[in-house]
């Protein structure tokens, strides 16, 4: 006997179609892109908001330029709200560059699936070597930390 029974045999199923047909994977791969997406919406929802800031910030210096530029403001007054507004002109950029740069991080390029894809390829060669070894099929399940969750329906 194998030892391989119940969730065992589900999971390696599912790990066996994942790299044996590559629609499989490009779907999996699909929807954990879809699936970051959507854990991702609150950044992009501070992204455009920091955005807007920035704008509105910029629009803030050419108009406080307007009304010195006017004699509305003393040099002094003018001195003080521009650094007011460059300060947090600085701020709202780096927390920008910081933002993308979190949601670069969560975005898998095209280069990065057809790698995926790539290596997946190599690996669903040697996949039929391992077919009734429990316990290699037990280590790559390990190896590829999956995780499953079970639903009871009623």
């Amino acid at each position: 006997m194998d030892g391989k029974g119940g969730i065992d045999a589900i999971v390696w199923n599912w790990i066996h179609d994942l790299f044996m047909e590559p629609a499989s994977g490009r779907v999996w791969l699909e929807e954990q892109q879809n699936r970051r997406d959507r854990e991702s919406e609150p950044l992009r929802n501070r992204f455009s908001l920091v955005e807007e800031l920035l704008a509105e910030n910029e629009a803030r210096a050419g108009r406080l330029l307007e009304l010195y530029l006017d004699e509305t403001f003393t040099k002094d007054q003018f001195k003080k709200q521009e650094g007011r507004l460059r300060e947090t002109g600085e701020g709202l950029k780096i927390e920008r560059a910081e933002l993308l740069k979190q949601l670069d991080a969560r975005r898998m390029s095209d280069d990065q699936m057809r790698a995926i894809e790539d290596v997946a390829q190599e690996i669903a060669g040697s996949l039929d070597s391992v077919e009734d070894d429990f316990a290699t099929e037990r280590q790559l399940i390990e190896l590829l930390d999956v995780h499953a969750t079970l639903v009871k329906e009623w």
